[in-house]
């Protein structure tokens, strides 16, 4: 059994994961589905000052108080900032990460920081925050039939905060194994916003490859991959636990290996002992 924690992304919650959850529940892993503070069930908690570091914490609090080790940990979106903090502080307790269509930056970069030859967006978050306290407005949300869309009728407004705050990496996580799946369904839009995201996503895709990564491509859109797409995603997954790599003789995390072969010594001692 694997221990899989999985971050949402921006505007969501923990609920946005139930899809994937279910598949890797059902396969018989203990999988934590957190929401991060302000966000989803927890937006009653919501305040502007909310930032990258107090997300951060929310799962490394998660891995603290349940003792978790050898995670495989799973970020969408806005959740690679995450991964990319808790690999950072946590690197004994995460063996590998599976970033899905989500966001990687430097030390020192923030999401807002670089105008990805898009400056008016930059502009248009700003003033967006500015008119929401300090928010960022649910996207599409004013789009008709926004209100009964499964998905983005549960989306909170988002603490601009995270998104203008540098990232403070020591990299302790870059021996952490990683893999990317980017998502190709990304429409050609005239839009601001949506021409500066794509250029994001776009750049994270390229900074998994430079690093190394394992980089898939999915015919999905963003949100899709976690809805339509779950039982690929959810597969994907699977296929990146310490039980596929051994079985298949993919070479696995030292971490992973060395857990594998204390089960498998402790199982001999009993059979030893019968």
């Amino acid at each position: 059994m694997t221990t899989i924690v999985l971050v949402h992304g921006g505007f969501c919650g923990g609920w946005i994961w139930r899809p994937v959850a279910d598949r890797l529940r059902a396969a018989g892993h203990a999988v934590f589905a957190p929401t991060l503070t302000g966000l989803g069930e927890r937006s009653h908690l919501a305040n502007p000052a909310t930032d990258l570091e107090v997300h951060a914490q929310d799962v490394l609090n998660l891995l603290r108080f349940e003792d978790l080790r050898d995670v495989l940990l799973v970020g969408h979106s806005y959740g690679g900032l995450i991964l990319e903090l808790v690999g950072d502080r946590a690197p004994d307790r995460v063996a590998r990460r599976v970033y899905v269509d989500a966001l990687l930056l430097e030390h020192g970069e923030s999401i807002t920081g670089d105008d990805r030859g898009v400056p008016e967006a930059v502009a248009l978050h700003r003033a967006n925050a500015a008119a929401n306290g300090g928010f960022l407005p649910v996207p599409g949300s004013t789009v008709a039939g926004a209100a009964t869309d499964p998905v983005t009728a549960r989306l909170t407004p988002h603490p601009f905060a995270s998104f203008e705050q540098p990232m403070a990496l020591a990299n302790h996580g870059d021996s952490i194994p990683s893999h990317y799946i980017a998502c190709l369904d990304r429409p050609a839009s005239d839009d601001p916003i949506a021409r500066f995201t794509t250029a994001s996503f776009a750049l994270s895709r390229a900074r998994a490859e430079a690093r190394g990564w394992e980089v898939v491509d999915d015919p999905a859109s963003h949100f899709a991959i976690l809805t339509d797409g779950a039982e690929r995603l959810a597969e994907f997954i699977l296929a990146r636990t310490p039980e596929r790599l051994l079985r298949w003789g993919e070479p696995p995390h030292d971490r992973d290996l060395r857990r594998r072969l204390a089960e498998i010594g402790a199982a001999l001692r009993r059979e030893l002992l019968e």
